[in-house]
């Protein structure tokens, strides 16, 4: 068995992401249109007031994982942050982060299997801020995987 660190998974669904989302626009905050920026694990440090900000943005975040000795697979939670600027005043940048998250719950609703490596669990949770920060809105999902886990090579190793 081809053993696949969390690490991977984390690489693999972020590529995914690249995939599922691109068909969608956004506004960064000098007006143009763009991608989401999707990243791994931490936003890039701002140095200065000059470097330019994330938004928008999808931050794939390992949280944490569980593995025994008798399961041939791992449990890995990974939190999905999502980043959206809209200085739209009819204050709607809520429903482009609901857009985001409804287009990754489709895609594995359909098909739960990422790289035919990892599963993911059919229980979904997802969330919006509750604050009022305009003109930036935030969402987040949390997703937990099974991936398979390391197995002893032997029963004297």
């Amino acid at each position: 068995m081809i053993n696949m660190t969390p690490l991977e998974l984390r690489h693999d669904l972020a590529s995914e992401l690249e995939t599922i989302l691109n068909h969608m626009n956004f506004k960064n905050q000098e007006g143009n249109d763009c991608k989401l920026n999707i990243m791994e694990q931490n936003l890039p440090v701002q140095m200065d007031d000059d470097d330019t900000d994330p938004y928008p943005y999808l931050l794939v975040r390992l949280m944490d994982g569980e593995m025994s000795e008798e399961e041939i697979t791992q449990s890995v939670s990974i939190n999905l942050i999502i980043g959206i600027y809209s200085d739209d005043t009819n204050a709607q940048g809520a429903d482009f982060v609901l857009n985001v998250i409804q287009d990754i719950i489709c895609r594995f609703r359909k098909c739960p299997i990422l790289n035919k490596k990892y599963v993911l669990n059919q229980k979904l949770k997802w969330a919006l801020q509750t604050d009022d920060t305009y003109p930036y809105y935030f969402g987040g999902m949390e997703l937990n995987w099974q991936a398979p886990n390391i197995q002893r090579e032997g029963i004297y190793s």
